[in-house]
């Protein structure tokens, strides 16, 4: 297989919604959503996408449900199949946890059935069989002394 160009975006107007529904309404974590509770969910949080370079098609997707602050719920991670294995999770996940919009964020919570490894890349620790934490320095939302 060869690699696969793309990059990432936080641009809302250009996620492509179709395939997004199309995907996650048959996906293990929320098969057969409701169209509105999907566009709910995207309209209300903090959205990347992934594209491919050469026709901006989108191949995968993540979000945060967060306060901007202090608390994020990393959900809806994924890669079309065809696309696995290039580093495109990695490089949405990673994109979002450094993303100056939640550089305050200091407790990451999500829930995954096959995802462990790629997450404890990051700093998430298992805190049961489905759902992973990660805590960041205090230093990040508080007054220096």
């Amino acid at each position: 297989m060869s690699k696969v160009e793309f990059e990432i975006d936080f641009d809302m107007a250009r996620l492509q919604r179709d395939r997004m529904y199309e995907y996650l309404s048959h996906s293990y974590w929320s098969p057969r959503i409701r169209r509105d509770v999907f566009d709910r969910q995207i309209d209300n949080s903090f959205c990347v996408g992934a594209y491919l370079k050469e026709s901006g098609e989108q191949i995968g997707f993540a979000r945060l449900v967060t306060d901007y602050g202090r608390f994020a719920y990393l959900a809806d991670v994924y890669v079309l199949p065809e696309y696995e294995g290039n580093g495109i999770a990695k490089a949405m996940v990673g994109g979002l946890i450094e993303h100056d919009a939640v550089k305050t964020v200091g407790h990451w919570t999500l829930a995954t059935k096959d995802a462990h490894s790629l997450y404890e890349k990051f700093g998430y620790e298992p805190a049961n069989e489905r759902y992973m934490m990660m805590r960041k320095s205090s230093d990040r939302w508080q007054e220096p002394e």
